[in-house]
């Protein structure tokens, strides 16, 4: 999948992110379907069992939210972000 192409797919995104939290977590699991991304992008670290509060965001929305994603964006599914405050760098690891 291109960046292109990836830009108008959806991706899950925690209502704290959604209300102004900082992403300091990201995930990419295999998507079943073209129009999902696989990406999550999370707070990283407060309270996620209300699923139901969680949004979907066009990845381009979520650019606009955070552009220091957009180099790892194409990476392949199975992958995860990491950072310690929204003023650090990304640290990427392979999970499968």
């Amino acid at each position: 999948m291109t960046e292109e192409s990836i830009l108008q797919c959806a991706a899950f995104v925690c209502a704290h992110v959604a209300d102004g939290a900082p992403i300091l977590y990201a995930h990419r699991d295999r998507s079943q379907f073209p129009e999902d991304s696989g990406w999550q992008f999370l707070c990283g670290g407060m309270d996620h069992d209300e699923a139901s509060k969680a949004q979907i965001w066009a990845i381009h929305e979520v650019l606009e939210l955070d552009n220091s994603l957009r180099r790892y964006i194409s990476e392949p599914p199975e992958i995860e972000l990491k950072r310690t405050s929204e003023n650090h760098g990304w640290v990427l690891s392979r999970t499968g």
